[in-house]
């Protein structure tokens, strides 16, 4: 269309096209995204360029041009659903506007197009979309136009359809039905085409159907199409006909509504085929419409499948044909008639119930169902899929309704192992595409409740559901302290208000968790109401009533020494919605049986109807940002699929093991005397500086004793306020910790234990500090507690060993999850012990007890132990063991003395530094950490901690580098220590100065050697 034809629509029309843009960008947002809209922003904006390129000539690809154009977009105007759905609201714009004048060079209304097109239901609905059919729908009005236009001896339109056709085949495969149609009508009716020109158009042709049968015959048509529903040809043409009219299936109801524009059809389409009998340009544009109209039918029957969105390549030619002729005077009274009438039953097809401005949702409600989600969901809950694509709604949304959402474990249905004990999961399923996943899925997932979990409710929205249900906690757990008894039956065991880090704001979740146990059965309905009262203010402020578990159970009976955990999110809001007022408020609970209230009382609380459970403020600002360089505010540590994440995205543990020098490599470190003295000398901070400027880390592993029995005492090396002193030092320096509980090979899971466990976890939650803690291990090298040489791998050889073992981590396990569920758990495992079975000690992972339990049933990831540069075979061993969890070689390295006992125990020469792999090189301490090191590059590992920070202060005692008894530990530091060393085998001695093996570590975990060069402290190095 020429500049001054465009001027001279706008000129004549311009109330028109005012009203076209405004149906189409008046509520361009009124409604949310949907999966298909999703698939789209997702294909924008994670898939690398080379791909979305690659893309362009799979045939697997339905529509990859419509991608890379979305991805430039997105680009400049970013990726709301307004700024994303806009280029199709223009496109549809653009096609009404080309189409009118294509119906102008027909003898058709122009203006009749565009006032059909204002209101056309089927138009507005893709216009309104983030897909490609808008676009496609202006791709068909360009082509359609410039076919009538070259037939019309216009040759300059020709160079126009050479251009369009490649283009279309890239928006979308099925438009070379229409380029197929269009060459035929050329080839029918184009005036003056040379012999050479139909040569070449015949092979175009001859190519195109080949290309065609091989898309149908080898199934790659695009996957949604194979999930459409099937039909015969017959019914394919009434579908149509509703599709195009009113983009609606079959209604008895909305016969009236599909008469008007029929009728308009099937006087358009008489006069057009008796003018087609004189005028080419309308026979050619009948010859193709029945070209392509035949190659979709017979691709309809090959296929046995019907998408009516697919169809959307006619909507051109069919629209073209649904209009009054504009050079018969006689009927011009007539054809306004039902010109209006089919204008009146479009706009009443969308303002009735089913329609696009209809007031009933017409579209997946993703955005509100997400909403509701955020207003309920708990930390400590878990979020699950099907199918599994679903997540992508996830994945936008909750990021736009909470830019502090917590990151929780998000999976598919069937991709996650059972719940924790207590542990409330909610499942998003959307219900039309569940069906249809599962149709073609050979191992479809019970979306039903599972034995063992009590249902805790049910949100139905538009296309999606969320259901929840608790996993029911053990019986057999130790019973915790008591906060307060509600009537004579109710115990509340712990409550906790899980404050952020950077504090709340007016409009946050404050995520709540109440633990409870039945001391005597009892019946009726439990409600427990939460409020807030504004400190200074008269009337409290009802934030939260529900029963227990959220409305699931006990409903009626409530069972003696029944055990639950009750989590609740609620918005600081008021019940109309307003965020709260800046202040200070006092959180209370009180608990209502059968509508009368129960009195409560506790050790530490006085007598009354409601319990204080704390205070809060609320502070004035935006969400705090996740900062780099602290873990401070980015949410605990999570698992997505074989990696870990948090809220800054992936997360690789470059990690390191942190023993204070002068303590030597045990739990010494933390004990709190020696703790306190290195706080008090300095040693402390220099070393943590070492760890976080040197070697860039972002996790700590320590070992941390835990309470034993000497002398008949209980003796606790530990406190809590030495962990957290450490945790905010190492968060301070952008590290998070990995705890290793010390049992010192007592498998017994006392009291006390369990107490000091549960405390700790307390203590960081209390703080709203959990996060950094990235992990805890139930056992530093589960295997190898055998004594007295500890070489065995007595986890393989000795069953019962393996009972007590496995009884251990599965106690610990249970404790922890019992009171922080999202708190990842692990244990240690040494691969290269003797004896061990086959495929390496990481097989010990699923040997199994005398219950049937196995290590990897209570272990979130896997964590082996290797030296000997084998962490490549360790992975093989794993994923040969059918494991798609996370692994973190939780200890890799190799000392660098005493060189006189063992040749491979030194640095090596100094090349080694920058190149271990050199002949010169091999069998030193570097390239050994180097073997390990590019086994942790390929990707296969989430991450890896580095045995260890600095050498020990052992290494100084007489006779170390003599003595064979002497263990090589002290010297397999990262960073030299100072004082004794061997000859010949630590060519780095001063005190904090990094070894060769540093260097290697600082590379991989900066990802560029020539900054750890550039380090002073590793370029004063030899």
């Amino acid at each position: 269309m020429t500049r001054s034809r465009l001027f001279d629509l706008w000129s004549r029309w311009y109330l028109l096209i005012a009203l076209l843009l405004l149906t189409r960008l008046l509520w361009l947002d009124a409604s949310g995204l949907w999966l298909d809209e999703l698939g789209s922003w997702s294909a924008a904006t994670t898939t690398p360029w080379a791909d979305l390129l690659r893309l362009l000539a799979d045939p697997h690809a339905g529509y990859p041009l419509y991608h890379v154009l979305l991805r430039l977009w997105v680009s400049i105007v970013g990726d709301s659903a307004w700024a994303m759905r806009l280029p199709s609201a223009l496109a549809g714009v653009a096609a009404a506007l080309v189409l009118a004048d294509a119906a102008r060079q027909l003898g058709r209304s122009a203006t009749a197009c565009l006032l059909l097109f204002i209101a056309a239901p089927l138009p507005l609905w893709y216009a309104d979309e983030v897909t490609s059919y808008s676009v496609v729908l202006l791709w068909g009005a360009i082509w359609v136009w410039a076919l009538l236009r070259f037939l019309a001896d216009d040759g300059r339109a020709g160079r126009v359809l050479l251009i369009a056709a490649p283009l279309g085949l890239l928006l979308h495969r099925l438009t070379v039905l229409v380029v197929i149609g269009g060459i035929v009508a050329i080839l029918c009716c184009a005036p003056r085409l040379s012999r050479q020109a139909r040569g070449v158009l015949a092979v175009a042709l001859v190519g195109l159907l080949a290309g065609l049968t091989f898309i149908l015959h080898g199934g790659y048509l695009p996957a949604s199409a194979l999930a459409a529903a099937s039909v015969s040809a017959p019914q394919t043409l009434w579908l149509t006909l509703w599709s195009f009219s009113l983009n609606r299936g079959p209604d008895e109801s909305l016969l009236a509504l599909l008469i008007p524009l029929n009728l308009l059809a099937l006087w358009g389409g008489a006069s057009l085929i008796s003018a087609a009998r004189a005028d080419r340009p309308a026979r050619g544009m009948l010859i193709a419409a029945a070209i392509t109209g035949g190659l979709l039918l017979a691709q309809l029957t090959w296929a046995g499948r019907y998408e009516p969105r697919y169809l959307i390549v006619l909507y051109p030619t069919w629209a073209l044909i649904a209009l009054p002729p504009a050079r018969l005077p006689q009927y011009d009274r007539p054809a306004a008639m039902l010109l209006a009438l089919a204008v009146a039953a479009q706009l009443s097809a969308n303002l009735l119930p089913g329609g696009l401005w209809g007031a009933l949702p017409v579209r997946e409600q993703d955005r509100e169902a997400m909403t509701a989600l955020l207003h309920t969901i708990h930390p400590d809950d878990r979020l699950l899929f099907y199918p599994p694509y679903l997540d992508l709604a996830w994945r936008y949304y909750a990021p736009r309704i909470d830019p502090r959402t917590p990151h929780l474990p998000v999976a598919a249905v069937d991709g996650l192992p059972p719940a924790w004990p207590g542990q409330r999961e909610f499942v998003m399923v959307a219900p039309f595409h569940a069906s249809v996943a599962a149709a073609h899925d050979p191992h479809p997932p019970d979306l039903t409740d599972p034995p063992g979990t009590i249902p805790c409710g049910l949100q139905a929205f538009q296309g999606v559901q969320i259901r929840c249900r608790v996993a029911a906690m053990p019986r057999d757990l130790p019973v915790r302290p008591l906060v307060a008894i509600f009537g004579d039956w109710l115990a509340l065991r712990s409550a906790d208000l899980l404050v952020p880090p950077d504090g709340l704001r007016p409009g946050d979740t404050l995520p709540v968790r109440l633990d409870w146990e039945t001391l005597r059965s009892a019946r009726g309905e439990g409600q427990f109401v939460l409020r807030l009262s504004r400190i200074g203010a008269d009337a409290p402020l009802l934030v939260d009533a529900a029963s227990a578990l959220g409305g699931s159970a006990p409903s009626q009976t409530w069972a003696p020494s029944w055990r639950f955990t009750d989590r609740r999110a609620i918005t600081l809001a008021t019940p109309s919605g307003q965020p709260l007022p800046v202040g200070t408020y006092r959180v209370t609970l009180a608990v209502s049986e059968g509508g009368q209230a129960l009195d409560s009382h506790g050790p530490d609380s006085g007598q009354g109807a409601e319990l204080t459970l704390g205070e809060i403020s609320i502070g004035p600002g935006g969400f705090a940002p996740c900062l780099a360089g602290r873990p401070d505010g980015c949410g605990q540590i999570r698992i997505a699929g074989a990696q870990l994440f948090d809220r800054r995205g992936p997360w690789v543990a470059h990690g390191v093991q942190f023993f204070l020098p002068q303590d030597g490599i045990n739990e010494h470190s933390f004990w709190d005397d020696r703790y306190a003295a290195a706080l008090a000398d300095g040693s402390l901070d220099l070393w943590l500086d070492r760890a976080a400027l040197r070697l860039h880390t972002n996790l700590l592993r320590i070992f941390v004793e835990l309470p034993s029995r000497v002398d008949g005492q209980t003796i606790t090396p530990t406190s809590y306020a030495t962990i957290t002193d450490f945790a905010e030092r190492a968060a301070a320096r952008g590290m998070r910790l990995g705890l290793v509980l010390h049992n010192s090979a007592d498998w017994r899971m006392t009291p006390k234990r369990q107490a000091w466990i549960e405390g700790l976890i307390s203590s960081f939650l209390e703080r709203g500090t959990l996060e950094r803690i990235a992990y805890i291990s139930t056992d530093n090298e589960i295997n190898n507690h055998c004594l007295p040489a500890r070489q065995y791998d007595c986890f393989a050889i000795d069953p019962a060993y393996r009972d007590q073992a496995i009884g251990w981590a599965t106690n610990f396990y249970r404790i922890i999850k019992a009171r922080s569920p999202q708190l990842l758990v692990t244990v240690g495992m040494a691969t290269e012990l003797d004896a061990v079975g086959q495929g390496g000690g990481a097989a010990n992972y699923w040997l199994r007890d005398r219950r049937g339990r196995t290590l990897a049933d209570v272990t979130d990831f896997l964590a082996p132990h290797n030296y000997a540069g084998r962490a490549d075979a360790v992975l093989a061993d794993i994923r040969a063991a059918g494991s798609s969890a996370p692994v973190v070689l939780e200890e890799y390295g190799f000392p660098t003395d005493p060189a006189p006992r063992n040749a491979a125990y030194t640095e090596g020469p100094p090349t080694c530094r920058q190149d271990p792999m050199r002949p010169e090189c091999l069998q030193t301490a570097p390239y050994y950490v180097e073997l390990n090191l590019r086994a942790l590059g390929a990707g296969g590992y989430a991450g890896g901690v580095a045995w260890m920070l600095a050498d020990t202060q052992e290494k100084d005692l007489p006779g170390a580098c003599e003595n064979p008894a002497f263990t090589f530990d002290p010297w397999t530091g990262l960073l030299a220590a100072g004082h004794v060393y061997c000859d010949g085998g630590t060519r780095t001695r001063a005190e904090g100065a990094p070894k060769a093996t540093a260097l290697r570590v600082c590379a991989y975990h900066t990802g560029s050697i020539d900054l750890c060069i550039a380090d002073s402290l590793f370029a004063r190095v030899p």
